[in-house]
């Protein structure tokens, strides 16, 4: 089984033996892991012209024998072709996602009956989770000072008698903030095997 599912650029010497001789014996067997690896090959290319090519070629090699076991797989890339191929130009992945989600499950798993709110808010609420996440931020900036004037005699005379106004005077004023990112997933996942959440 794991020679099937292992990459053919990956198997050992032994294992092409192997592959080798059941593809003799099962040519339906070759033709699906010829497939497999066509499929895996579209991922390998640089860009993203490179694999809707790859993607177009695989489909139509797809052999009848085979066809109807990579259906769903050949359904799905057509119906998300646009967004499969996005990856190329964004490449950003879902996987943060599906962490919580995987998290959440398992928290559920581990206390039955509560409900998703709950499970959800002491996943996101966490104190542990979030100390990672959390920091301060400081800035600085100029404030005006009630009832300060530094326009001084220049500015005005600049500005002639009609538009004669007053500057406020300002000083610099330091603050500082708490920001926080949401829960660090490596912890939430630490606490979850730790037992924290039982």
């Amino acid at each position: 089984r794991f020679v099937l599912l292992k990459r053919l650029h990956e198997l050992t010497e032994e294992e092409k033996e192997k592959l080798h001789a059941w593809s003799k014996l099962y040519p339906a067997l070759a033709l699906a892991h010829e497939a497999k690896e066509g499929f895996y090959a579209i991922y390998d290319q640089p860009n993203r012209k490179a694999a809707e090519a790859e993607a177009r070629a695989w489909l139509s090699r797809l052999s009848p024998l085979i066809a109807t076991e990579f259906r769903e797989t050949a359904g799905a890339l057509n119906s998300w072709w646009q967004e499969i191929f996005n990856f190329y130009d964004y490449p950003v992945t879902n996987a943060y996602t599906e962490s919580v989600n995987r998290l959440a499950k398992d928290v559920n798993r581990m206390g039955r009956g509560y409900s998703f709110d709950v499970i959800r808010a002491r996943l996101l609420f966490d104190q542990e989770a979030r100390k990672p996440t959390s920091g301060v931020v400081r800035t600085k900036s100029r404030k005006p000072v009630e009832g300060g004037d530094s326009g001084g005699f220049m500015a005005e005379f600049m500005a002639g008698p009609s538009q004669q106004r007053k500057r406020p005077v300002l000083r610099e004023v330091s603050e500082e903030r708490k920001v926080e990112y949401g829960p660090h997933i490596p912890t939430l996942c630490r606490l979850l095997e730790e037992g924290h959440f039982d």
